[in-house]
């Protein structure tokens, strides 16, 4: 049942049981794209580190990078101090480590917490829009802007940080509008708050100057401030926060040295990146540039200025804090700017309920809006009509080729378990590690002297003992098995022993705008995956 458009605001509104059986009905559709094939990928590099670290906390209650005869030691290390993840957030690993403790370990069970935050999520907010006796013009909107927003599912489909923040995130806004008044819910947003910090710390700040920003800008003549507020938010806060930095802080660790190599001229750069791509990444239609504006000169709803100067918050305080380099890429890292979607969401639903709501046929407006390239404004690139939501549905229903399980099946069945195999580009072997873990997995570590690491097998160590196999994912594997022999001075030979015919990329991210939704052919061997076994000479 489509709610009435068209009349003045508050006629012909549905009944309130009409309301409730859409509300249900958004929330069925919104569980079938959370959770259909949720296993059906391996899990990509990320995924794997956040995995992988669930699997050290099942071995000894922390997160060790020692797993058996592997480490998992990225970045050669960069995040470890005494062989013990202190860089990583831990909340989204100790999460994964639960449902393993009871489930097994594999891609399904992985991601299945982070997709049921996701389903807590849109039930959060579905309550606020009953419990608030929002117009069903509106959630009817709301409705479209939900199930057409791509990246919101894609996120919380991932053994990621990404769906634990997402849904504290959402449940902190819903407690700020809707309770900000009792106490009881200034210490749940403490309390809520120092969990968004451990699962990732940028993502609480963004949270916190927003809701900053709006009360100062937005609330504080209806609701002045009041002492109390600092121990009934900050004290939860800081029980649990400070005990943390204690163990889990990027300052004890290398990494701390990125943040001193970014620069304000990076940080502008981020700032149009960050607009850029969140709107190439479609966290709301680029058609709200224009339509927002307007829609808040004809309407005055502050709730309009609100959401622009949310979005505007969260975009500059992480331009400001994160260390994204732009030397060594040319996109912003747009997974650090998650609370852009539900204020895209909310932004949008207003938006188009105030510029169209009073029409009888506005929701035909809203679909193309929402639901197509018109309102992101794609057309004009693509050159004819498409939607990104419909291309996403058929990916869901048929799960394209990867190039992970295909090689983890064949080193499950193929390579003697602890033969030593060497993958390039090196952040693949993550997913490899996890899904076949019999092999290890070398090279990981440089040589220059680190106390942490002076009890590690040579194998571990670049260039110090070469590699059982070779696997290499894309173009370059004769280059590469050239180097290696060479490094060895000839005395060992690499040679071609299988090749896996999938396209080598992992193409299934969550960032749009790096994913295909549909199956690339290979044209040639070099876009394949090729593995070499060692001989000696």
């Amino acid at each position: 049942m489509i709610p009435s458009f068209g009349g003045k605001l508050g006629k012909k509104e549905c009944s309130e049981r009409g309301k409730l059986l859409f509300l249900g009905g958004i929330f069925l559709f919104s569980a079938i794209l959370l959770f259909t094939h949720l296993g059906a990928y391996s899990l990509w590099d990320d995924e794997a580190e956040t995995a992988l670290g669930a699997r050290g906390i099942l071995i000894t209650g922390d997160t060790t990078a020692v797993l058996g005869h592997n480490i998992q030691a990225r970045r050669a290390g960069i995040n470890l101090v005494n062989l013990h993840d202190r860089l990583t957030p831990p909340l989204a690993s100790y999460l994964t480590a639960l449902f393993f403790r009871f489930g097994g370990e594999n891609a399904w069970l992985a991601r299945f917490p982070f997709a049921l935050c996701g389903l807590l999520a849109i039930t959060q907010m579905l309550y606020y829009l009953w419990k608030e006796k929002v117009p069903s013009r509106f959630i009817f909107i709301f409705g479209l802007a939900l199930i057409f927003q791509v990246s919101f599912f894609l996120y919380f489909r991932q053994c990621r940080y990404y769906g634990s923040s997402l849904f504290l995130a959402i449940f902190i806004f819903y407690l700020y509008l809707a309770h900000w008044r009792s106490a009881s819910a200034r210490v749940g947003i403490g309390l809520l708050a120092s969990f968004l910090f451990l699962s990732h710390p940028l993502i609480c700040v963004q949270v916190g100057a927003l809701l900053l920003f709006d009360w100062l800008v937005f609330r504080r003549r209806e609701d002045s401030w009041q002492l109390r507020w600092l121990p009934e938010i900050g004290l939860p806060f800081l029980l649990l926060v400070l005990p943390s930095l204690f163990v889990w802080n990027p300052f004890l660790t290398k990494s701390s040295n990125y943040l001193q190599d970014v620069s304000w001229l990076d940080r502008i750069t981020l700032f149009w990146w960050n607009i850029r791509d969140s709107l190439a990444a479609e966290f709301m239609p680029a058609s709200m540039l224009v339509l927002a504006p307007l829609a808040y000169l004809i309407s005055k709803d502050k709730l309009i200025l609100r959401g622009a100067m949310a979005l505007l918050v969260v975009i500059i305080v992480t331009s400001l804090l994160s260390y994204q380099r732009v030397q060594v890429t040319n996109v912003a890292d747009v997974r650090y700017l998650l609370p852009a979607i539900p204020i895209g969401l909310a932004l949008s639903t207003i938006t188009l309920g105030r510029l169209f709501g009073q029409f009888r046929c506005g929701w035909i407006v809203c679909l193309l809006i929402l639901g197509t390239n018109i309102g992101s404004g794609k057309i004009f690139l693509e050159g004819r009509p498409g939607s990104l939501s419909l291309t996403w549905w058929n990916e869901l229903i048929n799960p394209i080729e990867e190039p992970y399980s295909p090689v983890a099946q064949w080193i499950n069945r193929n390579i003697p378990a602890e033969s030593s195999v060497l993958v390039f580009p090196d952040y693949m072997m993550y997913p490899l590690m996890f899904h076949a873990p019999q092999a290890v997995y070398a090279w990981q570590l440089g040589n220059g002297f680190d106390q942490q690491f002076s009890n590690l097998e040579d194998i571990h160590f670049r260039g110090r003992k070469a590699p059982d196999y070779l696997i290499v994912f894309g173009p370059g594997a004769n280059e590469l098995r050239e180097e290696l022999q060479a490094l060895f001075q000839e005395r060992k030979s690499y040679h071609e022993i299988a090749r896996v015919n999938v396209f080598w990329k992992d193409l299934y991210r969550p960032e749009v705008f790096w994913r295909t939704f549909s199956t690339i052919p290979i044209s040639d061997s070099s876009q394949g995956i090729t593995i070499f076994q060692v001989k000696s000479l």
